[in-house]
C-alpha cells in the first residue's frame, strides 16, 4: 500500500484553523458531538458527494477532542511516539525552554540520543517526563496544601528556643 504523504510528513503534523475555515469548523463542531452519540459515522469532503470515509468507533472520540480543540482556537501537533523531537520542540511540548530542557537531558533526568552534535529527544519518552514532572507538582502541592490545612509552619511548637 503507497502512502499519500512522505514518511517524514508522518512524524509531526500541525493543524490550524485558518481564518477562512472558521465557521465551517463551528458547523463541523456541531455535527461531530452528534457524531460521538451515533457510533461509526460517515465523514464527507470539502463537497458532498466528493469524498466519502467511514470512520471507525475508535477514532471518532479523537477526531471530535481535535475537532473542538480547532474550535477553540487551539493548534494542533499530531506526533507520532517513536518520532526524534528537537531540543526546541520538545521543550515546547513540555512547556519549558530550551535552556532549562538541555540542563535536564545533560543532568539524565530525560534519556536522548544525537544526531551529529543534535540532541534528539523521542516523543514518548517527553511525554512520560512530563506526566513524572506533573505528579510529582501535584504531589508537592498536595503536600503544601494539607502543611496550610494543619497550621503550616508558623504554628509549630517551637521547643528548642
Amino acid at each position: 500500500m503507497s502512502s499519500l504523504f512522505p514518511t517524514s510528513a508522518l512524524n509531526l503534523l500541525k493543524i490550524q484553523t485558518p481564518p477562512s475555515e472558521v465557521a465551517s469548523l463551528a458547523s463541523l463542531y456541531d455535527s461531530s458531538t452528534r457524531m460521538l452519540s451515533e457510533g461509526p459515522s460517515q465523514m464527507y469532503g470539502p463537497a458532498p458527494g466528493q469524498m466519502q470515509i467511514t470512520i471507525p468507533t475508535f477514532l471518532a472520540m479523537p477526531i471530535a477532542q481535535m475537532i473542538q480543540l480547532l474550535h477553540q482556537g487551539e493548534t494542533l501537533h499530531v506526533v507520532t511516539e517513536d518520532a526524534l523531537l528537537t531540543t526546541q520542540q520538545a521543550a515546547d511540548l513540555l512547556g519549558v525552554s530550551r535552556q532549562h530542557l538541555v540542563r535536564v537531558l545533560d543532568a539524565g533526568q530525560l534519556p536522548f540520543s544525537r544526531t551529529g552534535t543534535h540532541r534528539r529527544v523521542r516523543t514518548a519518552d517527553a511525554l512520560a517526563y512530563k506526566q513524572r514532572r506533573d505528579r510529582t507538582r501535584q504531589a508537592l502541592k498536595n503536600l503544601t496544601q494539607l502543611s496550610q490545612e494543619v497550621g503550616g509552619y508558623g504554628e509549630m511548637d517551637r521547643t528548642d528556643e
